[in-house]
């Protein structure tokens, strides 16, 4: 209760609620005051005192059209994924607790899904840093691994998540001839043809442009 009487030789339990949430970890005092109509002693204080263990809170995301939460897809991130390509997702690492957090390391179990740590590092409390997990095969294949995160969250202090591309050989294309040349007299056409093929394995994807450079005289 906030307020209330109390007859002779009576009392009531009041009940304190201590609520550490968001708190970062120290010391933090307050007081609880009491006031009545006792003329003696009109106004009691409690001192309160709380030694908050503060704790980091770990938070992974990427983008849900790349397969958030449950896997890293770099299939949906990329329409194609030909081999010898450099592929990148981004990854977002938050700090939600109230305590910094320490990534100790990031591992992976495949040669072909990569990151650019190199050595520990700290998020402070409230802050995001972007990473990026990359892809790159140098044969055609259907590729999984897993990306494993090591950091001094209390409770989830090992994360692994699963990666997975599927990437082919590239198109290939060819263009005969790779040159025209022709001389017309002013008012005349003439009609050429270019072979356009495509060599390689994938779907060959393209637009033509035509740029007319003027003889200047």
């Amino acid at each position: 209760p906030t307020e209330g009487t109390l007859q002779q030789d009576e009392d009531v339990e009041v009940f304190i609620l201590i609520n550490g949430l968001g708190l970062i970890g120290g010391m933090y005092e307050g007081e609880l005051t009491i006031l009545s109509n006792d003329p003696d002693n009109a106004e009691i204080i409690v001192s309160i005192a709380i030694d908050v263990i503060g704790a980091p809170d770990i938070f992974v995301e990427w983008d849900e059209d790349f397969g958030f939460p449950d896997v890293i897809n770099f299939n949906m991130a990329y329409p194609e994924v030909f081999v010898d390509g450099v592929y990148q997702i981004p990854v977002e690492i938050s700090n939600i607790g109230s305590d910094p957090l320490v990534i100790e390391d990031v591992v992976s179990n495949s040669e072909n899904f990569t990151t650019p740590f190199e050595e520990a590092f700290e998020i402070p409390v409230g802050e995001t840093i972007e990473t990026v997990v990359v892809f790159t095969s140098a044969e055609p294949n259907e590729y999984a691994g897993t990306i494993t995160i090591f950091c001094d969250d209390p409770d989830e202090g090992e994360l692994a998540y699963t990666v997975v591309a599927t990437s082919s050989s590239p198109p290939a294309i060819f263009v005969e001839p790779n040159a025209i040349e022709t001389t017309l007299i002013t008012g005349e056409t003439e009609d050429h043809i270019i072979n356009v093929g495509n060599e390689g394995e994938a779907l060959l994807r393209g637009t033509i442009d035509i740029e007319v450079f003027d003889d200047e005289r």
